[in-house]
This record gives structure tokens, sequence and C-alpha cells, in this order.
């Protein structure tokens, strides 16, 4: 069952989607971090997923190929265990949103469907 997010973690969550809209993927990152030290043991992969999506495309505006292509694996695979929407987050655009940027595509956006 999913754990619905109050207070400071929901805007956490919400700066991180902004963040990460934004092109400020390692600050994104940091506030997702917040929020995955405080979820309970079967939402951290979600967390952890989106945390790591963030941090490939770190590796991307870097020009790392290996840390894109390891980073978005890691990513995805955390995240393909998650129904969309899930936190009200369109997961499964996300994630092929994902890979098309792991790919060299559009660098991908979080969308946000129904109650977040």
């Amino acid at each position: 069952m999913i754990t619905p997010l109050e207070g400071d973690l929901r805007r956490e969550f919400l700066r991180g989607v902004e963040l990460f809209n934004s092109s400020r993927y390692w600050d994104a990152h940091e506030a997702w971090e917040v929020v995955w030290k405080a979820a309970p043991e079967g939402e951290r992969l979600f967390w952890q997923g989106l945390i790591q999506a963030a941090a490939s495309m770190v590796h991307r505006q870097k020009a790392n190929p290996h840390g894109i292509a390891t980073l978005s694996r890691k990513a995805l695979e955390k995240l393909d265990r998650y129904p969309s929407p899930h936190h009200g987050v369109d997961v499964a655009r996300f994630r092929d949103a994902v890979r098309a940027a792991a790919a060299g595509g559009d660098w991908p956006r979080v969308e946000l469907v129904g109650e977040a």
C-alpha cells in the first residue's frame, strides 16, 4: 500500500519535481533523498529510482556515457517495479523519457497526474 506524502515530505517531493523539470538534476536528487530517507521499506526503491534517474542526467550534463548508462539502468530496474501513476508520477511516461534521454534523446520531465 502506498503511503501518502504529507507536510514537509510532500513539499520536498514537489520541489524535486520542479528542480528536475528545470534541469537542476543534482538539486532534485538532494530533495528526493530527503523523502527516500523517511520512506517506508516498500517505497524506498521508488525514491531510489527517481534519485538515480536524476543522477544519470547529471552524468549526461557532464557528457559521461558510462555514468548515464549505469545509473539510468539502475533507475529503470527500480522504477519498473511500480505502477503508473505512483505518488502522482506518470511512471510509465517517465521510464520512457529516461530511456530516450539515456540514448541521447530529449531531456526527461516528471509528469504528474491526478493527486500527487
